[in-house]
């Protein structure tokens, strides 16, 4: 037997020292420094683009709206492909040893995700600098300050979906874990992170708000889902998901939302969405709303979640299901005059642009507001997203997240009403447990408005 002695130099032991200080996060940051394909993908690729689009587009400074925020939060997205989708792979079959931390695998996961997004974020600053900089005219520094922010943001969600995707795709029980990613769950992560373009095109700090509102809502569904399945990486049994996630909640809006939309375009034979009556508006509502309700309450009960009990459809007692439906009456009639005299001030005091023809106040519109909008958005947003808030974060901060949500989906000018009627449901849906509770509220706000 022959025995081999390695000797490690001080000028080679300095990079592991420092990193040593990081704890489970320096791992990656190890990994980093000895891999030079992975160090050249990950550091030098997204400097030499910036420094190749400064060269070869000399125009670039003076890219028109927010062109130049776009190409910086697809330089930060470019980045996270090689760190982010090695926080579980590159573990391998060390990946017991995280189980046995006196710390969550979640957070230790987590840790290291947040060292991949502060260096992507670092990326995707750089280049605004550097593009804001290159405009012949000095930039100007209130939209740039947004647009530093909200690139800055965007980027930041996209790791948690980078590193999601990667985890929820994952198989360490197999023989051999690959570290380059795959290109079917590299297709799925630009496909959701590239949604959040669409913000950083809007027009407005508010419409740029809801869409990082919806896209932070996202990358948390599926950063959720992810740590679900973390427990039972090592479990050769399909870990149980008998709870609702807001992964649930956020697929169940999306699928509305889609289907309504191709509904009404099916209604009008291909013609203009904005022009459909309120019969089609109506129409088109209510099937979406149906069929997503009843198919994603078939999906969790297939997967054994009890339905009746998760999203508050179980009565309470004859009693208490009347007290409850009763203070949901009340509470929303309050809200409704609440939301009139609002009304009243904006067109007053001309604080948003109004529609010139409003609706006709008729029996459609009735059925519409006061009995399939309570209906639907109430399974969606206070028994699905809710649901899948409130058992990850603090209550209030549930409440008013989904609250933001319901308002972020109807037109500018209702939001401040809108967002106190999500808070009212969502309350009303913590203390009673009850969703017809939370219904009554909404259609009872909706009759007030629409009638009065």
């Amino acid at each position: 037997a022959t025995t081999e002695i390695y000797t490690l130099s001080l000028h080679d032991a300095l990079p592991i020292c420092r990193v040593r200080r990081l704890g489970v996060a320096g791992k990656d940051v190890a990994l980093l420094l000895r891999d030079r394909n992975f160090l050249v993908q990950t550091v030098f690729v997204p400097v030499f683009v910036v420094g190749l689009q400064l060269i070869v587009n000399p125009g670039l400074g003076e890219v028109a709206g927010s062109g130049v925020a776009m190409l910086a939060y697809g330089i930060g997205l470019y980045s996270l492909i090689g760190g982010c989708f090695q926080v579980l792979s590159a573990e391998g079959r060390a990946l017991w040893m995280l189980y046995s931390l006196p710390t969550s695998i979640a957070a230790a996961l987590g840790r290291k995700t947040r060292i991949w997004a502060a260096l992507a974020v670092g990326f995707a600053w750089f280049a605004l600098g550097a593009f804001a900089l290159r405009a012949a005219d000095a930039p100007a520094w209130l939209p740039l300050l947004g647009d530093v922010l909200f690139v800055g943001f965007g980027v930041w969600c996209a790791a948690h979906i980078a590193a999601g995707v990667s985890v929820i795709g994952c198989n360490p029980a197999a023989d051999h874990v690959p570290r380059q990613p795959k290109a079917r769950h590299v297709y799925l992560y630009f496909f959701f992170a590239s949604t959040f373009f669409v913000g950083l095109a809007a027009d407005g700090l508010a419409g740029r708000a809801a869409a990082g509102l919806v896209f932070g809502t996202l990358a948390y569904a599926i950063w959720q889902r992810a740590c679900d399945r973390l427990p039972w990486l090592l479990d050769p049994v399909d870990e149980p998901r008998t709870r609702i996630g807001l992964y649930d909640g956020a697929a169940a809006v999306i699928v509305f939302f889609v289907l309504q939309a191709l509904l009404l375009l099916l209604i009008l034979g291909g013609g203009v969405v904005a022009a459909g009556t309120t019969v089609d508006v109506l129409l088109a509502f209510s099937i979406a709303g149906a069929l997503t309700c009843a198919l994603f309450l078939a999906i969790l009960a297939a997967r054994g979640v009890a339905t009746g009990d998760a999203l508050g459809l179980t009565t309470p007692g004859r009693g208490a299901a009347a007290a409850a439906l009763g203070l949901g009456v009340v509470a929303g009639a309050g809200l409704g005059l609440l939301g009139l005299g609002y009304l009243q001030l904006v067109e007053r005091y001309d604080w948003f642009e109004l529609p010139s023809e409003p609706r006709r106040v008729g029996v459609e519109l009735i059925v519409l507001a006061v009995v399939a909008a309570p209906v639907v958005e109430e399974v969606l947003f206070r028994g699905l997203v809710f649901g899948g808030l409130v058992r990850s974060v603090r209550p209030a901060v549930a409440v008013l997240w989904s609250a933001a949500l319901f308002a972020a989906v109807h037109p500018q000018h209702a939001w401040p009403p809108v967002l106190l009627v999500g808070v009212g449901a969502a309350v009303l849906q913590l203390r009673t447990r009850f969703l017809p509770a939370a219904m009554a509220l909404h259609a009872s706000y909706n009759a007030v408005v629409s009638l009065v």
